[in-house]
């Protein structure tokens, strides 16, 4: 499974490098719309295949879906800056504008802070409470 992912993500990476050279905003919309397409194909794919085993139905949890979902997440969130940052107003607006988004970010990392040390330690002794 985990190189049936690897591959589908390779593509998708292709495919949303060559949309390079169009408007963030509607670069923003159209990688969205491709994660969306790809997130629905590999639960298909789970839906029909299964996991052989607990500790690949971790793997997928805990290492393979977060590769997916952060770009979902990211252009999301490029989105949102993008729409609704008014680029004709002052230079200060726009920098307290995303100064702003900025600390939202930072209060969902805190809000999640323990699953985040969790991942980045490399932790597993709560990986089937978790993860399955």
């Amino acid at each position: 499974m985990k190189k049936y992912f690897m591959m589908i993500v390779s593509e998708l990476e292709k495919e949303i490098y060559s949309l390079k050279g169009i408007n963030t905003l509607n670069l923003s919309v159209k990688a969205i719309e491709i994660i969306n397409n790809v997130a629905k194909k590999v639960k298909e794919y789970i839906c029909c295949n299964g996991f052989k085993d607990i500790e690949e139905e971790i793997l997928f949890f805990k290492e393979l879906k977060p590769i997916l979902y952060s770009k979902l997440i990211y252009y999301t969130e490029l989105k949102e800056i993008e729409s609704k940052r008014v680029s004709f107003v002052s230079n200060e607006y726009v920098r307290v504008y995303l100064l702003e988004h900025t600390q939202r970010l930072m209060d969902y990392l805190n809000d999640n802070i323990y699953t985040y040390q969790y991942l980045k330690l490399g932790s597993t002794f709560l990986d089937a409470a978790l993860f399955t």
